[in-house]
């Protein structure tokens, strides 16, 4: 059974959301996590690198200046 996984990567300035990002990718048994950014262009690195690390981006929920970003593995 999985459990929910949230990386609050707020406040922190790239490249540090992505490496929490990449660090959780690599847990054993891991196929889903989400992740809150409040910078755009963190946002944007971690969508970007998550496709490129053969993930996918099932969903980007802005509220508040946060984004929460949904990633599962392909």
């Amino acid at each position: 059974m999985n459990k929910s996984v949230t990386i609050d990567a707020c406040g922190c300035l790239c490249p540090l959301p992505l490496m929490m990002m990449v660090k959780q990718m690599k847990v054993p048994g891991c196929d889903a996590f989400e992740m809150l950014l409040d910078s755009e262009t963190a946002r944007d690195n971690v969508c970007r690198t998550a496709e490129s690390r053969a993930w996918c981006i099932q969903q980007v929920v802005a509220a508040g200046g946060v984004w929460r970003v949904a990633l599962a593995r392909k």
